[in-house]
């Protein structure tokens, strides 16, 4: 149930919820208030770089950090992560289809850039933000 999940903000290229994008892996444990497994997780794209992946499996979140160790991604599950929101609409645990038509009305009305991933998720290079389906 969304009241018992906790409440975190989506600030576009700036945090999520506690999190800030840049921040060492001590400072985002400490933020999760928790131990992260972590694991290294190469990844390729339209040029090679290295991301390294810890799992916070009690607050249902996981991060990526670069190879310089700052934070770079934050990844929430549908089912045991916060519910993050962003401008007063939920972006966790919605219907697929809902989250992808929220997402490109606002790109057309706020001029952000639609851009589709391999997977044909829906994001925003300018918001910083891919609506994975889970």
């Amino acid at each position: 149930m969304d009241s018992e999940r906790a409440q975190w903000v989506f600030v576009p290229q700036v945090s999520v919820g506690p999190l800030h994008f840049g921040m060492a892996p001590d400072d985002v444990s400490a933020a999760l208030g928790s131990e992260a497994s972590a694991r290294r997780l190469v990844q390729r794209s339209s040029g090679d770089y290295e991301l390294v992946e810890s799992q916070f499996t009690e607050s249902g979140v996981t991060v990526y950090y670069t190879m310089g160790q700052t934070l770079a991604c934050v990844a929430v599950d549908a089912l045991a992560g916060p519910q993050v929101m962003l401008d007063g609409t939920a972006l966790v645990a919605r219907v697929p289809s809902e989250a992808e038509d929220w997402l490109c009305k606002h790109a057309e009305a706020d001029e952000f850039d639609l851009i589709y991933t391999h997977a044909a998720d829906p994001g925003s290079g300018d918001l910083g933000l891919i609506v994975r389906a889970q």
